[in-house]
């Protein structure tokens, strides 16, 4: 991916608010409340991609119950191929 150019206005803001809440996170502490969690949500980890479906769509059987959703897109994506090729020498 191409890096971004930020303007000086955009970091400055971005700045700030990190100072904010840095602050926010401090006085809480200080204080004694709770504190606001700072990390991402938790969750699948980023690249895990789908992998799966739910037990119910399993459960309903099929041919491709027990295929992953990636192979099921990458079928259809061959299968579409296959039909464009076939529109495109006249054999449709």
């Amino acid at each position: 991916m191409a890096k971004r150019y930020i303007s000086p206005e955009a970091k400055r803001r971005i700045s700030e608010a990190a100072k904010r809440r840095w602050a926010e996170y401090r006085a809480a502490k200080a204080a004694g409340r709770p504190v606001k969690k700072t990390g991402r949500p938790v969750g699948r980890p980023p690249g895990s991609g789908r992998v799966g479906r739910p037990p119910a769509v399993m459960s309903m059987g099929g041919e491709f119950s027990g295929v992953a959703i990636d192979q099921l897109i990458a079928l259809r994506r061959r299968i579409d191929q296959e039909l464009a090729d076939r529109l495109v020498r006249g054999q449709a």
